[in-house]
């Protein structure tokens, strides 16, 4: 499932994962309901949820060009995969 770009995005949040914790404590208050966002873990739900408010249910499920056209709910079943949500939602504006 990871294509190359994915693993690229994994690679650069490499680089940026201490940015994207002190931005993710941001949103340490957004509650988030057990299986909300489709099982996604709690910390990025909270994150998605921060950032999209009620844009945030449609957009987990939605194939997203930035991410080679894949789905949030599926990506974040891989390390990669999260890795390139994680970097996304730093970079949103």
């Amino acid at each position: 499932m990871d294509t190359d770009k994915i693993k690229e995005l994994a690679r650069i949040y490499d680089t940026m994962e201490k940015q994207y914790k002190k931005f993710s404590q941001l949103f340490t208050d957004v509650p988030v309901e057990k299986n909300e966002l489709c099982e996604i873990p709690a910390e990025v739900a909270r994150v998605v949820k921060g950032v999209l408010g009620v844009q945030a249910e449609d957009w987990v499920r939605r194939e997203i060009p930035a991410l080679d056209f894949q789905c949030v709910s599926d990506l974040v079943k891989t390390e990669d995969g999260l890795k390139a949500v994680k970097l996304i939602l730093l970079r949103m504006p």
